[in-house]
């Protein structure tokens, strides 16, 4: 008897439809706008409203001006949706769920680069690590149209360290550095943030936020740190800043899959390290001498920056389309 392999059901892939697309290709426009302008959640689904449902006045509006860099971006926000949605939300209603999508709700997780988690454990259980990123936070002001408005913070680059699992992984390794060191005074116990410390900030390189990055490692004896980003230019930009507080940059790691050379870098501002990603890094970890600390970025270094840009204009596209706002 001969086995006939039975016929595999193969799910159809409908089309997207055409506002989905468009929703999608409005979000990056919009949020793309808020990485020059300061990142915000609010201001961008601000943006985001008129873009959708008034798009005849988003531009002046918001002083949305032509780019050279991006030329299509005043196409994209100023195009119609091609049919009307069935309800069309009030604009809070609309920043607060789509805020609550891109935050509490997002599988921060999920965006992990692989292998990423992994390396900062190494770090951790080696010496004291910072998490260095920059985002929306706390909120901020934008001007535009002649007018200066205060736009609240979401705490988006919190609910990014906290979901991966960071908060959980330092509370880990601070009990099992105690387990194997019992210590009866308790003012000696490890605490979490001396085994990794989330340093989220609005603008990175501000003065109070590079002071309090250089007195968290000078507070617990370390001088020296190894500095792990994905843009060459901050390297540069962070090494003068540690020194004047007293912090020696031991050695600097760059994670890109790009040649310097060929991008016309010069043999003299090529970083001490380049590699591929985090994942690769665990021959530099094992060879830093003790007590040298390590200051690590988050976005495009600990997770996929690419990867979230689609993860999120998805997820802001299906919320629209299941309320019927689409």
């Amino acid at each position: 008897m001969i086995d006939v392999p039975k016929k595999q059901k193969h799910k159809e892939t409908l089309p997207e439809s055409p506002n989905k697309g468009l929703v999608k290709d409005k979000f990056r426009t919009a949020f793309g706008i808020y990485v020059d302008r300061g990142p915000n959640v609010t201001g961008a689904l601000d943006l985001l409203y008129d873009a959708v449902y008034f798009p005849d006045d988003v531009a002046a509006s918001h002083d949305v001006q032509h780019s050279e860099k991006f030329p299509s971006r005043l196409e994209e926000l100023e195009a119609k949706l091609e049919s009307q949605p069935q309800v069309t939300p009030e604009r809070e209603e609309f920043i607060r769920e789509l805020r609550e999508q891109l935050t509490r709700s997002l599988d921060q997780e999920a965006l992990l680069f692989p292998g990423a988690k992994d390396a900062v454990e190494k770090m951790a259980r080696k010496a004291p690590v910072a998490i260095w990123t920059q985002g929306d936070m706390f909120g901020g002001s934008s001007s535009f149209d002649g007018k200066k408005i205060d736009l609240p913070g979401s705490r988006e680059q919190w609910y990014k360290i906290h979901g991966v699992g960071f908060t959980a992984l330092r509370n880990l390794i601070a009990m099992e550095k105690d387990r194997r060191n019992p210590i009866l005074d308790k003012t000696q116990q490890t605490r979490p943030k001396d085994v990794i410390s989330f340093h989220p900030h609005e603008d990175k390189f501000g003065a109070k936020g590079v002071k309090k990055l250089a007195d968290y490692f000078k507070g617990r004896g370390i001088q020296k740190v190894v500095v792990i980003e994905d843009k060459l230019g901050n390297i540069h930009r962070l090494r003068p800043l540690l020194e004047a507080e007293g912090i020696e940059v031991e050695a600097s790691v760059l994670i890109t899959k790009k040649n310097l050379t060929e991008k016309g870098v010069s043999e003299d501002e090529h970083p001490d390290y380049v590699v591929p990603s985090i994942s690769e890094m665990t021959h530099i970890i094992e060879g830093q001498p003790e007590g040298v600390g390590f200051i690590c970025d988050f976005d495009g270094v600990i997770t996929d920056q690419s990867l979230r840009w689609k993860v999120t204009a998805k997820a802001v596209a299906n919320t629209m389309e299941a309320k019927g706002w689409l």
